[in-house]
């Protein structure tokens, strides 16, 4: 029996992050810029320093630019939006790289036309791809089927970035991104961020073509949402149905655990998914039978990577056949999310805990975990594999 705990929940995570970021030693001292081409000016210069100062929290003291390289600018300086028309003029300027600490940006200068943040150059790879894998997940297309549209460099009000549906949050100034993801049509995912980690859903600012045919009831959207609302405590209101496709399920609907037997009957039926908040559901419903939660489809991405992650310490290599084998929702009556005995009931605050019970394995041995809905995991035991 193993007992280990992530102890800190995951808005601690995010704090811990900003804390890292405010607190990140500086290399500005030990880092000699580059300059290819004429010099920028001291003017230009000062005001870019200050503008990453203002924008990224840290001390224009310990901001440094990195390069600067002489370039050519359309007139919109190269920054915009992927389908936005921008004047195709030469304006002679630089392309410069700046240190904050462990943030890297590119500004793009002229000498009479200002200068403009390349947000989407200066977006992390790590941020980029999260962004760019949720956003496959959600809207169920392939991951090279979509392009970041645009970023924006924000400062949220609080730690959660100011969406709802988040507990713990601090209402702290948090600098960050706002990425716009595209699929080559109007459709429009929008992502917030901070300056270098985790990606929430904006479904607000978000533009989705809800894809549900004309025979697909009204009364069969309502049982997926009202089943999803008392599940996850979100408001009936802030959830919809995004799409429905018509299948045909076996006798378990399409969902068990492997290894199940399920009558092979032809039933007529729907894949539904919904979504609310940073949720996005995928059940099974059939005509007579009811309807069940997907729950592997349903899991977050960012709870799949979180489990996965901790199966096997930091040090180990995980192996190939590593998976996740079986997913459960769950809502607990306190905080604690069924944790062992052994932990204090004193700390376990009762209500309603809505949460994924997610179990792993690696073919020989599985780790089943109790989760929040999307927040951090807390592995309480093992057991072999029957």
């Amino acid at each position: 029996m193993i007992r280990r705990a992530y102890l800190q929940s995951w808005m601690t995570v995010l704090l811990a992050s900003i804390f890292v970021i405010n607190n990140f030693p500086s290399r500005a001292a030990q880092t000699q810029p580059e300059t290819k081409g004429a010099s920028l000016p001291t003017s230009l210069r000062d005001k870019i320093l200050q503008d990453m100062a203002w924008r990224s929290f840290v001390p224009k003291p310990e901001v440094q630019i990195l390069r600067t390289e002489e370039a050519l600018f359309n007139g919109c300086l190269d920054v915009a939006p992927l389908d936005q028309l921008c004047s195709a003029i030469g304006l002679r300027g630089w392309k410069v790289t700046i240190a904050a600490r462990q943030n890297r940006w590119i500004y793009h200068a002229t000498q009479n036309y200002g200068f403009k943040l390349n947000a989407r150059a200066s977006l992390s790879p790590a941020i980029a791809n999260e962004v760019l894998e949720e956003a496959s997940w959600r809207s169920g297309l392939p991951f090279s089927q979509l392009k970041i549209y645009w970023v924006e460099n924000k400062t949220w009000d609080n730690s959660c970035f100011g969406l709802p549906g988040l507990i713990s949050c601090i209402a702290a100034k948090t600098p960050g991104w706002q990425v716009t993801v595209t699929d080559g049509t109007k459709q429009r995912w929008v992502y917030r961020t901070g300056l270098s980690y985790s990606a929430l859903f904006d479904i607000a600012a978000s533009q989705i073509n809800p894809k549900i045919p004309p025979n697909f009831t009204k009364g069969t959207a309502n049982a997926v949402l009202q089943d999803m609302s008392k599940r996850t405590v979100i408001p009936l209101a802030a959830l919809q149905v995004v799409s429905a496709e018509p299948r045909i399920l076996n006798g378990c609907l399409d969902i068990a655990p492997p290894g199940t037997a399920c009558t092979e009957i032809g039933l007529p039926g729907w894949r539904v998914v919904a979504q609310g908040y940073q949720q996005r559901w995928v059940y099974h419903v059939a005509t007579g039978r009811g309807l069940k939660l997907n729950g592997p489809e349903s899991l977050p991405r960012k709870l799949v990577r979180g489990v996965l992650k901790d199966v096997y310490p930091a040090t180990e290599t995980p192996p190939a056949n590593l998976k996740i084998f079986w997913v459960e929702q769950k809502v607990w009556t306190d905080s604690c999310r069924g944790f062992p005995v052994s932990v204090p009931k004193d700390i376990c605050t009762p209500g309603n805990f809505p949460g994924w019970i997610v179990t792993t394995t690696n073919g020989e041995q599985n780790w089943v975990y109790h989760t929040g809905l999307y927040e951090g995991a807390t592995l309480f035991s093992t057991s072999k594999k029957q």
